[in-house]
């Protein structure tokens, strides 16, 4: 099988738009070569280091957990209020076009009973899913950056 070799043009050119800045895949798409060979020929030149290390990827993915576990507790908290908003409606005063009724129709009531069992439902999944210590490991950033320190480090 024979190995076509990478113009030096185009390795000077990868080289260049990495050091510029660029992501190594976004470089392998401009110059339509594979990631590994980006990876290979930026080695090759010593210049492996100016690529994402592992500790930016664990920067990175530490940065979005962070945020994406206040998300979750902001919405945990927006459920649960959501549940007691429901559960005094459900108890309150129906108004009807011709007269009052002093609770809302039975059917109504249920209804009212599903969406705060939902909310509730909704809201203990979000609280289970911050108190898993092992939720990295499980998650698809934590997938991601395991796979990403793999290709990096060879």
């Amino acid at each position: 099988m024979s190995h076509n070799r990478i113009p030096d043009t185009t390795r000077q050119a990868i080289i260049s738009d990495v050091r510029s800045g660029m992501s190594r895949i976004a470089v392998s798409k401009k110059h339509k070569v594979s990631t590994g060979s980006v990876q290979n020929i930026c080695r090759e030149a010593g210049i492996g280091n100016v690529m994402a290390t592992n500790q930016a990827i664990a920067a990175m993915t530490q940065s979005r957990t962070v945020r994406m576990a206040a998300l979750r507790a902001e919405l945990a908290e927006n459920l649960i209020l959501d549940a007691e908003k429901l559960r005094t409606r459900a108890w309150s005063p129906h108004p009807m076009a011709e007269y009052d009724l002093p609770l809302p129709p039975a059917k109504d009531v249920r209804d009212y009973y599903t969406a705060m069992s939902s909310c509730v439902a909704k809201h203990l999944d979000l609280i289970r899913s911050d108190s898993d210590p092992t939720k990295e490991q499980k998650s698809v950033l934590g997938e991601l950056r395991a796979a990403l320190v793999m290709a990096w480090e060879g």
